[in-house]
């Protein structure tokens, strides 16, 4: 996380002030002042390093027990060269650091003027002096000015430089990109370039301060996804996720053949000048062979049940056998590999879209959660990622959910409701009376924004001044765990003690009573791993007004350990009472409530700028202004990408639950599978037998009569069931009952006969889940419409032969059919097939005794259909994804027929279309 990697030297970046830049540094010696303690043994020279800053000098001793020195320009009163090879630094103020390698508090010693002679043990003076004299000037400049200044000359500097080729790993590497680029890690903005190759991925920074390696690299065939990030709100951010050989078999094998060095770190996160580049870099990534290739190694085939293949497969912009054709090749070996190739490839671009929430994604991702294929923890991971969250960035860190409320019992029973926080509520909202303190605060700025003449300065209304999730949080939880990075973001010093994470409790207390208190946890309380509970490093972390001194976390008495706190904490995260609530919460921090009037009815509104898109930085045009605004992002916290804008689902329970058709009243319920309940079908015309289908890879088949209902029974046994090699997703039957089709997950559709419980036959239309099936009345065609975008018309006659078929470019959920199909898409559109174009009326009777779905004037007003019988697509209303659809029908056909399309959305409305 924080430990990226083992300095050799105790210098870094954090030692830096804001907007301070390094420029360069110097084997060096220093006379250490004798009024300034620290040169414990009073040697006449230190040997070290002199390290120039645009704020400030920095002295390194080689010796660790002596602290670094750090003489900020605003306090030098002298700075004169002494003779050829040595200078003469005067001050009035040090700060000193890191003595034994120690993060403790910085000391300082102001108005204690001292003199430094620093020389220069290889360069001459002539390569400092002009370069020192020149920060000191620029330092002293106003505000405006001085940013200005250091700006143009870190461009010149990085400008400057380049990309040294002999770095290399691979003399056949060829060179495709090449630039300026900072890497970001936790409160560090590293400068250097960035370069692309055919082969690999490098980041030379513009200075090795830690000494390790002048160049990082990455294999390509080891990175996992590149995906687009905002930095400070700007869409200028590229993050890499890559996988390293570790210990892990597979991964070893994987990784064999691939040479050199690898990344330090399980991601890397870029921003560059613009979007543009940043775009330049990702289509040079994305654009080669090597991309991936180990990595996608270890994910299913193309021939299992890997959803990734189909989602790629569906989003790429050529098809295999386009790509194979167009490079002229005749070799069918090498027709193989390039298939092969491109497959890896697209699977590849899935992964990215994946993080992106795009192509599909997130609302495949979302209903496996719904369906319990995904945990909650890795489903909220998946969110933070996917809405730009990022463990680089301390202003982006994932946000979790605290869960639980009681931390004052002996004993933690996860089976009681009153134990959990309400997760229906913000943090500001759990206690009633603080939140009629921020509705009063909202109420009044409303107010007077509403009175406010034109052209005024006041910000939008607010309740909460504070933000959830603000780099000040999330280093108040990791401080034992990364006390270099709270020295960096406290000015030198850690908070208060009584201010600092001292106990869980006390910390829930705070967060639900304190009105500059609304922060919620981070993914750490929720995995392995306990060190940023103890005081490992036995930190000086103070003593409490109580006398109490500051050590390890003080831990709810239900906690023997960091580790028992770690597990209990995950496992009410997968409660089943937080797993049938997660979905309140999402819509808070995610979804509808995130902003607009769902926002203030829910009472969650925070200060604009944490919004995405409150600012549009792209039109600041001064640098100062620029400057300030990135300081308050950065003070106020992010908001994380808006990803619903419609009510989350909750997490389906895996139970069938049956009502009175006329009262409505519920009957009862039972639990027919293992797993999810993915389909439903009422068989015959009678309805006397319920089929029900799941992910556990069974249909089962239920006597719903009377007093033989599953629902009324102790141990419901159903009177079929069929196994399946894959999880199921849809279902439709003949009209006698006895003949049934299934879709699964791998995209196959299969008939079966009930009354024998065998297979009739099988056939492959997608390589991703069926999402919805229709056998045509007279029982001669089925429809089925996939999640690759795929339609296609089967004949049952002929084994379930393809004999037509369509594409669109969002995945579909479900369809309904007589000689028209309609399928719903996820884009919350509804798609038209003329089936009797393709086939004739004979596809189906209709419901009205006639072809009139068959007659394009009854369903889009005298708008005719293509030459591949699609219709153009018609829009609902919320846009959400559509997950049911029922067609009615009327008339004998032609122009006098008529028909009604019911579509169920997933935002839980119904929309009824009628010609």
């Amino acid at each position: 996380m924080f430990a990226r990697r083992k300095l050799a030297k105790r210098f870094s970046l954090l030692l830096l002030e804001d907007e301070e830049d390094y420029v360069a540094d110097w084997a060096a010696s220093c006379k250490w002042p004798s009024n300034v303690e620290g040169n414990w043994q009073g040697l006449a020279s230190l040997p070290g390093r002199l390290r120039l800053c645009t704020k400030s000098l920095f002295f390194e001793p080689d010796d660790v027990r002596v602290p670094i020195v750090r003489l900020e320009f605003a306090s030098v009163v002298q700075l004169e060269a002494e003779g050829a090879q040595a200078c003469v630094v005067g001050v009035n103020k040090v700060t000193k650091m890191k003595p034994n390698m120690a993060d403790v508090p910085y000391t300082v010693e102001r108005h204690k003027p001292s003199s430094w002679v620093f020389s220069l043990t290889y360069a001459k003076l002539d390569s400092f002096m002009p370069l020192a004299q020149e920060q000191l000037v620029i330092s002293r400049l106003p505000a405006a000015d001085r940013l200005q200044l250091q700006d143009a000359a870190v461009k010149a500097r990085e400008d400057a430089a380049a990309f040294d080729t002999s770095r290399l790993v691979e003399f056949s590497e060829r060179l495709l990109w090449e630039g300026p680029a900072l890497q970001l890690s936790p409160l560090v903005r590293e400068p250097g370039r960035l370069a692309v190759t055919d082969q690999r991925l490098y980041f030379q920074p513009l200075h090795n301060i830690a000494g390790d390696t002048p160049v990082r690299s990455h294999p390509l065939a080891a990175v996992a996804a590149v995906v687009r990030r905002r930095s400070c709100l700007a869409p200028v951010g590229l993050e890499l996720f890559m996988f390293s050989p570790g210990t892990e078999a597979q991964l070893q094998a994987s990784l064999a053949s691939y040479s050199g060095p690898y990344w330090d770190a399980p991601s890397a996160f870029f921003t560059l000048r613009s979007e543009a580049a940043r775009e330049e870099v990702l289509a040079a990534i994305t654009a080669q062979p090597a991309l991936g290739v180990a990595v996608t190694q270890l994910l299913p085939s193309a021939t299992g049940s890997s959803s990734v293949t189909a989602a790629s497969s569906a989003s790429s912009d050529v098809s295999a056998p386009a790509a194979i054709a167009a490079s002229g090749s005749s070799e069918p070996q090498q027709q193989q590999q390039q298939q092969q190739q491109h497959q890896q490839q697209a699977q590849h671009v899935a992964v990215g879209q994946l993080l992106e929430a795009s192509g599909g994604w997130l609302g495949r991702v979302m209903l496996a959660w719904q369906l319990g294929k995904v945990s909650n923890f890795d489903y909220l991971l998946y969110l933070n990622l996917a809405a730009g969250r990022s463990f680089n960035d301390l202003a982006q860190w994932p946000v979790f959910p605290w869960v639980l409320k009681d931390y004052s019992s002996s004993r933690l029973d996860l089976s009681d409701e009153a134990v959990f926080r309400d997760l229906t509520k913000p943090m500001g909202a759990q206690t009633p009376a603080r939140l009629e303190v921020f509705r009063q605060r909202y109420h009044e700025m409303d107010v007077l924004a509403q009175h406010e003449e034109p052209g005024g300065h006041m910000p939008a209304p607010f309740m909460y001044g504070t933000h959830y999730s603000t780099p000040g949080y999330v280093m108040f939880w990791l401080v034992r765990a990364a006390p270099a990075h709270m020295l960096r973001l406290q000015g030198g010093r850690f908070d208060a003690p009584d201010r600092l994470f001292n106990s869980l409790g006390e910390s829930w207390n705070s967060a639900t009573s304190s009105t500059t208190d609304v922060k919620e946890l981070i993914p750490e309380f929720f995995m392995p791993g306990g060190d940023f509970l103890v005081n490992g490093s036995q930190l000086a972390l103070g003593i409490r007004q109580s006398g109490q001194p500051v050590a390890d976390v003080v831990l709810p008495p239900w906690a023997g350990g960091p580790e028992e706190l770690l597990a209990l904490h995950r496992a009410a995260l997968e409660a089943p009472y937080v797993s049938a609530n997660l979905h309140h919460w999402i819509d808070l921090i995610f979804g509808h409530k995130q902003r607009g009037p769902a926002a203030v009815d829910a009472d969650n509104v925070f200060y604009h700028l944490t919004y995405e898109g409150a600012v549009d930085i792209s039109t600041v045009t001064s640098l100062q202004e620029l400057k300030a605004l990135e300081t308050q992002i950065n003070e106020f916290g992010q908001t994380p990408k808006q990803l619903f804008t419609h009510p989350h689902p909750a997490r389906l329970t895996g139970r069938v639950f049956a009502y009175a058709a006329i009262a409505g009243q519920p009957l009862g319920s039972f639990a027919p599978h293992n797993d999810a309940v993915s389909s439903m079908l009422l068989l015959g015309h009678a309805g006397g037998r319920l089929a029900t289908a799941s992910w556990d890879c069974t249909v089962k088949v239920w006597d719903v009569g009377e007093g033989r209902q599953p629902w009324a029974s102790t141990l419901p046994l159903p009177s079929a069931e069929l196994a399946l090699e894959s999880g199921c997703w849809a279902l439709s039957g003949s009209a006698s009952g006895q003949l049934l089709v299934t879709g699964t997950d791998e995209g196959t559709v299969a008939a079966w006969d009930l009354r024998t419980q065998q297979q009739i036959w099988a056939t492959q239309v997608s390589a991703d889940y069926v999402g919805g099936l229709s056998l045509l009345p007279g029982g001669n065609y089925v429809a089925a419409a996939a999640a690759d975008g795929s339609m296609n018309l089967l004949e049952w006659r002929r084994g379930g032969l393809s004999i037509a078929s369509a594409s669109c470019a969002s995945p579909l959920r479900c369809c309904a059919c007589d000689s028209l199909m309609i399928a719903g898409s996820e884009a919350g559109q509804l798609l038209m097939w003329s089936l009797a174009q393709l086939t004739g009326p004979q596809a189906g009777t209709g419901a009205g005794g006639g072809a009139a779905l068959g007659s394009p004037e009854a369903v889009r007003g005298g708008l005719m259909a293509g030459p591949d019988g699609l219709y153009p697509p018609v829009s609902c209303p919320s846009r959400a994804a559509v997950n049911g659809v029922g067609v009615a029908v009327t008339g004998s056909g032609g122009s006098s027929g008529s028909c009604s399309v019911l579509a169920a959305m997933d935002d839980g409305l119904l929309v009824l279309f009628s010609n």
